[in-house]
């Protein structure tokens, strides 16, 4: 069990502590974008193998049962989180991928973004943590099926999916299409 927390605290900290950080920005300049971007891919790629390994040796026992006020609460989080949703996609954020020219204007950070910098993912964040308390047995099933299916193929389309990542949320794409056409493109 010791090895499965490692590996899904690994997860996630080798994402945030390379990519979000100034850490990023100096292996970029010492290694170049593209051998950083296959690095980081393998670093992923590695860490969700681990993550798949330490699940399947891992002892199963039934550890929660969903009472009902969370259930209740649940249903609270699930309305915030969907009116952060529709207030994320429906407010013009600056941050967006294309929308630098909302920079621009005199007062760019408008409503909702003086709160939080992008509600959407707030939103979605808050949707899925609701669900956790649901989740516990479709989420075993679905791993369970990893004992019998391709790890090789989990390993690629979670490389292919980290690359893509980094493409789109860095700008690397948008820059590449261009203006025309780059919202249908991204």
């Amino acid at each position: 069990m010791t090895e499965l927390v490692l590996a899904a605290l690994f997860l996630p900290l080798s994402h945030f502590g390379i990519s979000s950080s100034s850490l990023r920005a100096r292996l970029v300049a010492g290694l170049g974008e593209r051998t950083y971007q296959g690095l980081y891919s393998l670093v992923s790629v590695a860490a969700f193998a681990w993550l798949i390994i330490a699940y399947r040796h891992s002892p199963s026992a039934l550890l929660w049962v969903t009472p009902a006020i969370v259930k209740l609460a649940a249903l609270v989080v699930v309305l915030v989180a969907f009116v952060l949703v529709v207030v994320g996609v429906t407010t013009p954020n600056p941050t967006t991928v294309g929308a630098e020219a909302l920079f621009d204007r005199p007062d760019p950070v408008r409503g909702i973004l003086r709160v939080t910098r992008n509600p959407f993912l707030w939103g979605t964040g808050l949707w899925a943590l609701a669900h956790i308390a649901f989740l516990r047995d479709p989420v075993d099933d679905l791993l369970d099926h990893a004992q019998v299916g391709s790890l090789a193929l989990v390993a690629v389309i979670t490389a292919v999916n980290g690359i893509a990542e980094e493409l789109y949320f860095r700008g690397a794409l948008y820059a590449a299409v261009g203006k025309r056409h780059a919202v249908l493109v991204t």
